[in-house]
C-alpha cells in the first residue's frame, strides 16, 4: 500500500488533502540552514520544488545553502511547489519515516521503529508521531532562485587558502555524521572568494541522493 494513504484523519480540520509526502530527515537537515532572525522571515522557510520527475529541497540563511535532489516515487511525492516553515522540522524526530503535508496547514510526522529482521523491501510503519503547523507568514515572499547561485562546474585548482565559518561548517559535518554511510564528504571550489560546495552520499531509507551544502568563504585580511 502507498504510505501516502496511511495518514491520520483524526482532526477537526476542514481539508485533509495531502499535498506531499516527504522524507522528514531531509526536511530536518534543511531546517538547520535557515535564518533565525525574525526580521528575515523569507529565509526561515524550506523550499520544495518539482523539477521534472525529481523533487528538490532547499533552504538558506544567505551565508549557507542546503540542497537535496531525489527522484519522485510512489513513496515520496510533491503535488506542487511548497514553502514550509522550518520550525516544524527543526527537531529530529526518532523513527520518523514520512512527513505528510496537508492542505489545512498541518504536517504529520509518521513512522515507528522498524523490526530488526524486517525485509529490505518492506515499507516502514507510518503511525502518527506528531503533528505541527507547516504554514508560515513568510510564505507570501519569493524564495531565492537557489539553482542560479549554485556553481555548474568547479576548477578545484590549487590557490590561496580558503577561510570558512566554523559554525556553518559544523552544521554540515553533523549531517555527514548522521546520514552518510561512510562518514566521508568532499569539497569543491572555484577559488578562495567563490562559494564552496560540500557534499556527501546519504543513507536515508528508500532515497538515493547527496546532501549538498553551499558555503560562502570568509574574507580574511592577510
Amino acid at each position: 500500500m502507498n504510505p501516502a494513504t496511511l495518514s491520520s484523519t483524526t482532526t477537526n480540520a476542514h481539508d485533509l488533502t495531502l499535498l506531499a509526502c516527504l522524507p522528514p530527515a531531509i526536511l530536518h537537515c534543511a531546517a538547520q540552514c535557515v535564518h533565525r532572525d525574525e526580521y528575515t522571515q523569507a529565509l526561515q522557510l524550506i523550499s520544495c520544488k518539482r523539477q521534472g520527475s525529481k523533487i528538490a529541497i532547499y533552504s538558506t540563511n544567505s551565508h549557507m545553502m542546503f540542497r537535496f535532489v531525489f527522484e519522485q516515487s510512489e513513496r515520496f511525492y510533491l503535488s506542487d511547489d511548497l514553502l514550509l516553515s522550518a520550525d516544524a522540522f527543526r527537531k529530529k524526530v526518532a523513527h520518523s519515516h514520512y512527513a505528510f503535508i496537508r492542505a489545512d496547514g498541518v504536517a504529520e510526522i509518521c513512522g515507528g521503529k522498524v523490526a530488526k529482521f524486517a525485509t529490505a523491501d518492506a515499507l516502514p510503519p507510518s503511525d502518527l508521531i506528531e503533528a505541527k503547523p507547516w504554514k508560515h507568514a513568510a510564505d507570501c515572499y519569493s524564495f531565492p532562485e537557489c539553482d542560479r547561485l549554485w556553481p555548474d562546474t568547479f576548477t578545484n585548482a590549487p590557490s590561496k587558502a580558503i577561510s570558512m565559518n566554523a559554525t556553518y561548517l559544523t552544521t554540515f559535518l553533523k549531517m555527514v555524521e548522521s546520514f552518510s554511510p561512510n562518514k566521508v564528504f568532499r569539497f569543491e571550489t572555484n577559488g578562495p572568494i567563490n562559494p564552496v560546495v560540500a557534499s556527501c552520499d546519504s543513507e536515508i531509507t528508500g532515497i538515493a541522493g547527496r546532501l549538498e551544502f553551499l558555503l560562502m568563504p570568509v574574507q580574511v585580511r592577510d
